[in-house]
């Protein structure tokens, strides 16, 4: 999804690995940090036993998915990167000013 610059994905929020620092801080328009840890269910609607296991995160990389991370009621806080790269490429180091 950094590649084309739209699309939401769901991750761990650890935001010290190698995978944050290359592709999500560099190519996110907006990044909703869950309230609390998720809980998956069954194919036949039962709650599955424990929670996700760590905190996540829904990474939104177009400027419709930040409107739907905002409009989503989803507990959870909204951060914009400051600093983002406007061509896809990691040799790309020109600083994007984020939407609002």
């Amino acid at each position: 999804m950094a590649k084309h610059g739209d699309g939401m994905t769901l991750i761990f929020a650890r935001v010290e690995t190698n995978y944050w620092q290359d592709w999500i801080w560099p190519y996110a328009r907006a990044i909703m940090f869950i309230g609390n840890r998720l809980n998956f269910y069954l194919p036949d609607g039962t709650r599955a036993k424990g929670n996700a296991g760590g905190p996540s995160a829904l990474i939104a990389y177009g400027r419709g998915d930040v409107e739907a991370l905002e409009a989503s009621g989803i507990k959870g806080a909204i951060v914009i990167p400051r600093n983002r790269f406007t061509s896809p490429s990691p040799a790309s180091t020109t600083p994007e000013t984020p939407p609002r």
